[in-house]
């Protein structure tokens, strides 16, 4: 008969072992992912641009190019300059990274805009957990699995399940408030 600890210990091997197997090959082993930035909404909105000639623009050095890591074409082409590079923290809010140059000094500045959140949008997340604790005074192992379908500002609605390591299991709906 097997105890309650090395059931946990089976459950937790388990999930662990499906996790590494659904996430591993998602994990990047090389350079980040870079893409060109969508413009903003308001600038898609026909707003014209205008040249003008500033007498000097502070860049950064080449040697930038490469400590971000960016594609071989950027940083072996001489023409490209980098003027800013802006790290914003991950959050549920959809952001707007805006870069400001001032052609008097010739230094740019970066804008971090948290937009707002959607009223109603789809929402595709999800969460794989594995929890020891006790229920009914009894220590329990329990597996649970979140799926988020749609998103109402900041609360998501999806689809919810649990599995205990006796074999009890719940299944269901749910509304999830973030903060």
């Amino acid at each position: 008969m097997l105890t309650v600890r090395t059931m946990l210990i089976v459950v937790a091997v388990a999930a662990c072992g499906v996790c590494a197997l659904i996430f591993w090959p998602a994990t990047p082993t090389s350079a980040p992912r870079i893409s060109v930035a969508t413009p903003a909404p308001e600038l898609r909105q026909a707003a014209p641009t205008v040249v003008i000639k500033p007498s000097m623009v502070r860049v950064h050095s080449p040697a930038a190019k490469a400590r971000l890591k960016l594609p071989a074409a950027v940083s072996a082409d001489a023409g490209q300059h980098v003027l800013a590079a802006s790290q914003v923290r991950a959050d549920e809010r959809p952001h707007t990274l805006i870069t400001l140059l001032d052609e008097r000094t010739g230094e740019a500045t970066t804008f971090d805009r948290a937009d707002p959140l959607p009223w109603l949008a789809p929402e595709t997340r999800g969460e794989l957990g594995i929890s020891y604790g006790i229920r009914d005074g009894m220590p329990v192992g329990r597996l649970s699995l979140r799926q988020n379908l749609l998103q109402l500002k900041s609360v998501r609605l999806g689809a919810t399940a649990t599995l205990d390591q006796d074999g009890q299991w719940f299944a269901g709906v749910g509304a999830f408030y973030r903060w």
